[in-house]
This record gives C-alpha cells, structure tokens and sequence, in this order.
C-alpha cells in the first residue's frame, strides 16, 4: 500500500480479498480506480473470465460498453448506482 500512496493513490478501503484505490487530479475528480487482488484468488480469476469472455465476443462487449456509458450518462454523481447497474451484467457474464 505505502508504494501506492508514495505514488498519489488514495487508500479507498477493502472489499473481500481486494484493496481499492483512487487517483485524483484534483479533489474530488478520481481519473483512475485501481482494484488490487492477490494473483490466483477468486476474484482474479473471475475479473480475468470476465475479460475472457469480452474480448472473445465483440456483442457482449458492445452492450457492455453501451450499458456503462447510458449508466455513466443516468448517474454522472452517483458511482454506487453506476455500479449497482453493472451488476446484473456481470454476473451474466460469469454464469451466476
């Protein structure tokens, strides 16, 4: 953590088996999420399934990029929302 944040990252918490950061260019104004996991864990390989499974299929990637951006467009102030509305997508993607 202390290499990230020696970088500027901001520790955002723990989620499961993941450490979240943010970077700013300004308060307030997170330009990068960064999503750390532990090589091999669940999540790893969930993230890289899902990947996986975009780049193999150009639909699924297009409608997942439609979703993000009318999502992006419907909550610009609310990231909760924003990723709650990926949700459903995602674990269609991954089969649960």
């Amino acid at each position: 953590m202390d290499a990230l944040e020696s970088l500027g990252f901001i520790h955002r918490g723990s989620v499961e088996d993941e450490q979240l950061f943010g970077w700013e260019d300004c308060p307030r104004h997170r330009v990068v999420n960064l999503h750390v996991v532990q090589h091999g864990s669940r999540r790893w390989r969930e993230w890289l399934l899902f990947r996986d499974r975009l780049r193999a299929d150009d639909a699924l990637r297009d409608e997942y990029a439609a979703l993000k951006a009318d999502l992006a467009r419907r909550f610009p102030d609310d990231r909760h929302a924003y990723i709650a509305g990926k949700n459903t997508f995602v674990r269609r993607v991954l089969g649960g």
